[in-house]
Order: structure tokens, then sequence, then C-alpha cells
């Protein structure tokens, strides 16, 4: 055994006996309880405290990554010190070192035995903190892979502590000594890698030594993996820093007590000298950093452990990024120096650096990142109003800034204001900015059109001749797009047309649809507005003054494309009714609503499509609906999403009329019970709807199967884009103002602007937000309040009776005098005058037992979750204390009887 023992000096065997033998020490003395009492109070405290990021059950996030992980790295410089400088500090000072050095374990074992004991104490208190999981899982539904990682990355940061505290602990044989150096080079490690100190080195050195330094710091490591998206080197880092941390003890404790060990190890070093230590210690500080820069380079992708995928980007970004040509920069501005920021938007402004790191990362360098703080009156801040970043006023008065700009060359595009509303669409707005800037060629949309979209001349008298301009939506794609009007009858488009949007078209010529057909099967973006009732036609249709026949609306439809799409429209004169869906006037819940007019509102729109992300409402009039076409036998590879829909409880009507009432409409009606698609989305590849071609000409040239992917929009109502369906016009200073109705005209450029990109840019998809609230502690709140309600709206009834019959009494403006009642006046107003009195004391009273019962429940949850488990630490504490002290007396008694 001995020849083993020499030639295999390790043991796991001896490394868990001491430190169970460690930890035994800690816990049979005060020392590790009141360490974790201390640190789960404080802990409790800056969870519950009104602080920035503190206030748990105040800030209503369903969240432990900014309550409490986000303070763990301070906690930790003031708590863990003290457990590892008596690591080997006490041992020195009291002489036991030399003790310990002569028992049958090396050096090695001995630092690592001591180092588990002590990471395990900090361990322990941090998973005693388990109550938080609990409640935050009562309250809320938060991310748990989210938490899991906060709770690794505060372990992972414990250990680098721990192990930096065995360093300063070997050194010092002076405890306090050791607790200030492990405090000073922790705190130092922290500050260089926090985004306000980097930033402050970006603008003082050179871009690569303010990188360098961060990559050196605990903090940006701590905080990737905390917030579930990080890389190998991440781990990789606190990995080095503990190894770094037992190997430079263990070389110190051999250089320090050189013969006084029994292993041939140690034997061997006893002519090491405290240079050849330092040297040693230097080589494998160098060695571990180079491994960090390997495995930086190497894995280089980060990893997203999110539930929701936060961190994850769509395949057509990465595609996006992959082929940069040239370097795009990205200017960040965020107000770093301004503490006033409510707490959901300094979660939000770090989630967005969190994105931007890692399109710098997929990009391999064709991203530059440059960060900044526009403090008042600074360089940074005139740079933010030069690219044109929103200023916002915060509560304070203060202005912040927070937005971004891309630079491509020499062109750039801003979003002056990165709204969290708007956190769905951040992936999409970025990468299609970069993709703007790289192709900045304007895309051309043709236009098909039975309808005047493109505005002319007007009027049936030529003296009277007017010219009207593009409708509205139109004018707004002129602004974007390179917008031509395509003739009704045409034999094809022109391969620069890139979108083709097609509005109502009636009776549009064969010839036109089969060259739809082909352009759709090239590659081709469509955008089709259907209609079953225009009643638009009415109002934009020259009329003859000499004809006596009215304008009446008219339906378009394109069945033969529809089905050879696998889709079906509504025939003439079937409009779509649904009451739960139908325009209400806002102010006048009395007015009366028709249900063929319809007010779609986000809950039936794709919540999950960068179309519809965004839109508050579209308003459809007369609108139809799409089904499935099941008869038709394709072979089109074709997926299909539902833009915006009906609720279940609507249905079609036959043979429409305008004059037909909301009664009458809705006299027999029967709900289909299942949502009516009112709008679609359309991808893949197509089949011609005209196979056999129209001519023996175009049969030899015709195109029968999508040669690539082909991209459709179907909308089942032209009127929405009608102006005054859209915006309404008034006047101020002599200039018309139009004020925008509803989201019809957003819904259009969206909807454009999406088909505009290739293939790369429409497979993004909108993103989940990590934001999740507390609703069962609203629940909670609205519950309790529901309990006293009937009590407070009788005495609220009581006090207005007795207040009214006051006022009847003394007069509404207290003309009478007491003087001038009768005697039965006198007693009915003293009367009504207590029964007031008293229903405003129980009012009181009522009012202060809700509050007092809300306040209890918060407090409940406060010492659930802060003082539960500290106390229970104490009396166990209190019970080791006792039982020890008896056992010791009862082996002194033992001892006097021999």
């Amino acid at each position: 055994m001995k020849n083993l023992r020499q030639k295999y000096p390790f043991s796991i065997h001896s490394v868990l006996i001491l430190a169970r033998k460690e930890l035994l020490s800690c816990f049979i003395s005060p020392l590790a309880y009141i360490f974790m009492i201390i640190f789960l109070l404080l802990a409790g405290l800056v969870t519950f405290g009104e602080s920035p990021f503190g206030n748990f059950l105040g800030n209503n996030m369903a969240s432990l990554t900014y309550s409490l992980f986000s303070f763990f790295p301070w906690l930790f410089l003031v708590l863990i010190p003290p457990i590892s400088m008596r690591m080997w500090s006490e041992e020195q000072k009291s002489g036991s070192i030399e003790l310990l050095l002569t028992m049958p374990i090396s050096v090695t074992e001995a630092v690592i035995g001591k180092f588990i004991a002590s990471w395990l104490i900090v361990t322990v208190s941090i998973l005693l903190t388990f109550p938080l999981i609990i409640t935050v899982n009562y309250l809320g539904n938060p991310d748990n892979v989210l938490v899991f990682s906060g709770y690794v990355s505060s372990i992972l940061l414990a250990g680098s502590y721990v192990a930096i505290g065995s360093i300063t602990s070997a050194l010092c044989k002076n405890q306090i000594i050791s607790f200030i150096f492990t405090l000073i080079i922790c705190l130092f490690l922290l500050l260089i890698g926090h985004p306000a100190l980097n930033n402050l080195f970006s603008s003082w050195t050179p871009v690569w030594i303010a990188n360098m330094l961060s990559d050196l710091s605990l903090f940006p490591h701590f905080s990737y993996i905390q917030k579930g998206s990080f890389e190998v080197e991440d781990i990789t880092y606190f990995l080095s820093i503990i190894i770094f941390g037992i190997v430079s003890s263990r070389i110190i404790i051999k250089t320090r007590y050189r013969g006084k060990n029994n292993d041939s190890s140690f034997r061997r070093l006893e002519t090491n000298s405290p240079l050849t230590a330092i040297v040693s210690i230097l080589a494998i500080l160098v060695v571990l950093i180079n491994i960090n820069f390997l495995i930086g380079r190497i894995f280089t992708l980060p990893i997203d452990i999110t539930t929701d995928r936060l961190y994850s980007f769509s395949q057509g970004t990465k595609n996006i990024l992959k082929n940069l040509k040239h370097p795009v920069t990205i200017r960040f501005y965020r107000s770093y120096s301004e503490n006033s920021l409510p707490v959901q938007l300094l979660a939000y402004a770090e989630r967005i650096e969190d994105l931007l790191r890692a399109y710098s990362n997929h990009a391999e360098g064709k991203i530059i990142l440059e960060y900044y703080d526009p403090v008042p009156e600074s360089s940074a801040e005139e740079s933010a109003v030069m690219d044109g970043i929103q200023t916002n006023t915060l509560p304070t008065g203060e202005k912040c800034y927070f937005g971004l700009t891309i630079s491509y060359m020499n062109r750039n595009s801003t979003i002056a204001f990165l709204s969290p509303a708007n956190e769905k669409v951040i992936e999409y707005d970025i990468t299609r900015s970069i993709y703007d800037l790289t192709h900045p060629e304007k895309p051309v949309v043709g236009v098909i059109s039975s309808l005047p979209v493109m505005g002319g001349i007007t009027g049936m008298i030529p003296s009277r001749f007017t010219q009207s301009p593009p409708w509205i939506f139109l004018q707004e794609l002129q602004e974007m797009f390179d917008v031509r009007s395509l003739p009704y009858n045409l034999s094809g488009i022109d391969d620069k047309i890139n979108i083709l949007l097609v509005i109502h078209p009636v009776g549009l010529p064969s010839q036109t649809e089969f060259a739809i057909d082909q352009f759709l099967l090239k590659g081709g973006s469509l955008m089709i507005f259907l209609d079953p009732y225009c009643i638009v036609k009415t109002a934009v249709t020259q009329i003859d003054p000499l004809s006596q026949s009215p304008v009446l609306p008219d339906s378009s439809n394109l069945p033969r494309l529809l089905n050879a799409w696998g889709m079906d429209f509504s025939q003439d004169q079937e409009v779509v009714i649904s009451p739960e869906n139908a325009y209400r006037q806002i102010g006048d819940p009395s007015a009366k609503v028709h249900p063929g007019v319809l007010n779609i509102l986000p809950g039936t729109m794709a919540k999950s499509d960068i179309i519809t992300a965004g839109l508050n409402s579209l308003n459809l009039i007369f609108c139809g609906g799409f089904n499935k076409y099941n008869d038709v036998k394709s072979e089109s590879i074709i997926t299909s999403t539902a833009l915006f829909f009906t609720s279940p409880y609507a249905n079609f009507c036959n043979n429409f009329n305008y004059y037909l009432t909301p009664e009458e409409l809705t006299i027999d009606f029967k709900p289909l019970n299942h949502p009516i698609n009112l709008g679609l989305y359309l991808t893949g590849f197509f089949n011609s709807a005209f196979p056999e071609g129209i001519s023996s000409d175009t049969t030899r040239n015709s195109i029968k199967k999508s040669t690539k992917q082909g991209n459709v929009i179907l909308v089942g109502d032209a009127d929405m884009l009608f102006n005054n369906f859209c915006v309404t016009e008034s006047k101020s200073g002599g200039k018309t103002v139009l004020s925008v109705l509803n989201g019809n005209i957003d819904f259009v450029l969206n909807s454009v602007d999406f088909l505009s990109g290739d293939t790369d840019i429409m497979s993004i998809r909108s993103r989940s937000s990590i934001e999740r609230k507390f609703t069962r502690l609203e629940e909670l709140y609205n519950q309790t309040a529901r309990i006293y309600q009937d009590k407070l709206s009788t005495l609220q009834k009581k006090l207005v009776d007795a207040e009214s019959s006051v006022s009847k009494i003394q007069g509404t403006d207290n003309s009478k005098n007491i003087s001038q009642l009768t005697s039965d006046e006198l007693q009915a107003l003293q009367k009504f005058r207590k029964e007031a009195r008293k229903a405003r004391t129980e009012l009181h009273s009522i009012r202060k037992e809700l509050r007092t019962k809300l306040d209890r429940t918060k407090t409940s949850i406060i010492f659930f979750d802060v003082a539960l488990i500290p106390i229970l630490l104490g009396i166990l504490g209190i019970t080791v204390a006792i039982v020890r002290r008896r056992k010791h007396k009862k082996n002194l008694i033992m001892l006097n009887i021999r």
C-alpha cells in the first residue's frame, strides 16, 4: 500500500475526508451558521428592498435575474472573504499547518479538500434561497431554466471568489490582510468588466485593450451564464480561475513549508525557491489564458438555454450575417449613468446588449459594436443627436437615450428609440436594416387595380378636370419603394418587378391571370386584395350625369389561381359577419354596431408573425373569408399561415345588401364555432393554375412548377385601403393634418416590406418576450378586494343617502340656518348626520382592513422568503451547540469517574 501511495500520491478519498473534517469544524462552531444567516438576510433584504433592481414584488417581474442574482457578486465581496481567509491563515498562525502536512496526505489533497469545504458552505447558503423559487413559481410563470442558470452562475462565481481567497490565505498569516487582499482582487476583477467602466475604458484606450479587460473580468462571464446565453469560454473561465487558485495555493504552501510533508512529490520540490514558485504561477496563468483564448476561438457561437430561445437567431439572420462582404458598425446609445430608468427598461436594455453581442459573434468579425453613454454636453450626446437618436425625458426631468444606428459604407439606418413594445420584432428590425444597407437599390412594386389607387384625372366635364393624388397607403409605399402602375391587360410581367399588388381584380383578363401565375412560379411575391362587396366602388366611380342607373358595389375573385393554391374565397355578395368583432365607436358604447364592419384586434391576429406584430387594430368593411379548397389535387408544397381572422362567433351572409339593418342581418344568425380566415400568408413551391397554358405559344414557354420559392399574401377586403377607412383629415394652420384611425396602412407597409426581402428576411419570425409578470399576485389582490366589495358598496350607498337627506333638510346650498328648522327637521338632521358619520367611520375601517389584509399577504411572502430559513438555521445552530455542550460535559464526567 505504501508503494502504491507513493506512486499515486493523489486520493479522492483523502480529499473527501479532509473536506468532511473542515465542514464539521465549521458546523460545530457558530461560524457557518452566522455566515449563512447573514447571507440569507442580506439576500432577502436586497431582493425585497426599494432599490431600482430589487423591489421583488413592486417590479412585478416573475424572475430572479434582477432582484436576486444581480446582487450576488456584490454580496459575495463581503461574505466570502471571511470564509476563505481562515483556510490557511489560521493554520499558519496557530502552527497547525505543520501538523497537517505531516499527516499521510499530499498538499494537493489538503488544498482541494479545504477549497471544497469552503465552496460547499457558500453553495449551501446560495441554495438555501430556494423559498424564492417556490414564491416566484407560485406568483407567476417564470422561465425556470433561467432560474437554474442563475444558480449555476452564482455557484461558479462563488467558487472563483473562494479560489482567489485560497491564494491570499496561503500567502498571508494574518486573516485580516487575507480578507482585504481577497476583497480588492475580486472587486477589481468585477469592475474592469462592468459595462459602465468598460465603456469608459473604450474612450480612453484602444478597443482591443478594453475588450481584453472585459474578457479577464468576472462580471460579463457571470452575467452571460446567468441570463441563459453563454459560450463555452464562460464556463472555462470560471473553471480556470478555480484551477489557478488550487494550483497556486499548492505551490505557495509547498514553497513556504519545504520538507514538512512526507510525500515524494513534495520532497522533490524541497530546493524550490520563491522565485521558482512565482515563475511557476505565472507560467500556469499564461497557459490558462491561452487555453481560454483558444476555446474562445474554437467555440465562438453562444449557447442559448432559455425556454423561449430568446438569444437564438432565425436561420435567415445567420445567412445574412454570413454573407456580409464589408464590416458593419452598430453604434448603441444607452444612458448607462442614468439610474432613474425603470427596471423593466433596464432589463430590456441588457437584453438588447446581449442580442447585439450575438450579432457580433455570428458575423465573425464583420460587425463592429460601439457603445456610447450620451451624458449631457458630451461628444457621445453630440453623436447621438447627429445619428437621430430620440431624446426621452424621465420623471426626474433628466434626459436619456436608448437607440442604435447601423452604418455600412457611407449609409446609415437608425432605430431612434428601442421600445420594449417592439421586442418581438427587434431581430427583424435590426437584420432588415443591415439587409437594406447592404442592398441599397429600391425594390420595385407593380400595381394592378380596378380602383383608382394611383390617383389620376377626375371629373366628367373637361373644364372641371382635377388631378387627384394617389391614395394615402400608396403615397406611403412610394416613400419606400419604386411603385409602378401596370395595365389591366398584359401578357407578361417585367422581371424588374419584385412585388406585385393586385387590388380588387374585377373581370381580370385570363391573359393577365396567366402573367400573374408565371410571375409567382418564377419566385415572385404577390399581395392580393379581393372583395365580395366593394362599397368603395360607389364612392370612387365617376358617374355620368346623363345616366340614370346608380353605381352598385361589385365583387372580385380569382378562383382559378386560388384553387391551384388550395384556397377558396367568398362568392359574390357573400360577406363575413361577426357581432363579436364588430367595430364599436370609442366613447359611445350605446351606438349601434354593424356586424359586417369588423374591427380586428391583436387577439385575433397571428402572434408570431412579423407582418402583424405591433398592429393595434385592422378595420375591414364587408369583407370575405378564405377556406381550404378540398377538391384540389395538387402536388404543391405550400405552407399557409392565418394572419388575421374572426372569433368563432362568425358566419357568412349570402346575398348581402348594404341596406340591410344589423337586426335583419342577425335574425337567423348561427355561428360557425370556428374562426374565419380574413388574411393569409402562403409560401412554398406552387404548381401552375394554367398547366395547358392559354394558347399554343404560351403552352410551349410556360412554367409548370415553381423554380423558386414564391410568396402570396391574400386579403379578403379591398375597402380597407380607401383613405376614409384609414385616416381622418383636419386643418391646422392652413395645412392638412392626417390622423391614423387604425393599422390598415401599417399592415400594407409591413406586408410589402416583408415581401420585398429575400427568403432569408422572410424566414425571420417574431421573438418571444422575456418579460413575465406576477399573475397570481394580482389575482390575490383582486380576490381580497372582491371579498370587501359588497360591504364597501353598501356603506357607500348609505353614506350617499345620508348626505342626500342632510342636503334636502338644509338645502343644497346650506341656505337654512339651524334656527330656521323645526324640531322634527332638527331630529331628522341629527339622525342623518349620525348615520353619515357612522357610514364614514365604517368605510374607513373597511378600507383600512382591506389594506391590512393585502399588506398581511405581502408580509407573509416576505417572511417566508427572508426570515423562515434564517430562523430555522438559528434553531439548528442553537440545538447543535446545546447537544455539543452536553456531550462535552458527559465526557468530562466520564474522565473524572476514571
